[in-house]
């Protein structure tokens, strides 16, 4: 596809597409785009934002954390709230 920086530009537009019909692939590779971009953080949030509407349970703590590396790109250590080097 080429740089990183271009798939990021792409999947980004693609996900924001009111009409795309593959949101969650696309979510995937718009995640690893991000951590091929050095952002790896973003593209667990978005991951973990994606997964959340599916979960029976902890849908509240999974955004939450989600918001977390969004704010602040320190991943939280689980279940301390804590965050990790």
């Amino acid at each position: 596809m080429g740089s990183s920086a271009e798939a990021v530009r792409l999947l980004e537009t693609e996900l924001a597409n009111p009409a795309a019909t593959l949101r969650p692939e696309t979510a995937v590779f718009l995640a690893l785009s991000y951590a091929s971009a050095g952002t790896p953080e973003r593209g667990l949030a978005l991951l973990m934002r994606t997964m959340a509407p599916t979960l029976t349970m902890y849908q509240r703590s999974v955004n939450a954390y989600a918001d977390h590396l969004d704010a602040t790109g320190d991943m939280p250590t689980a279940n301390t709230g804590e965050t990790g080097p």
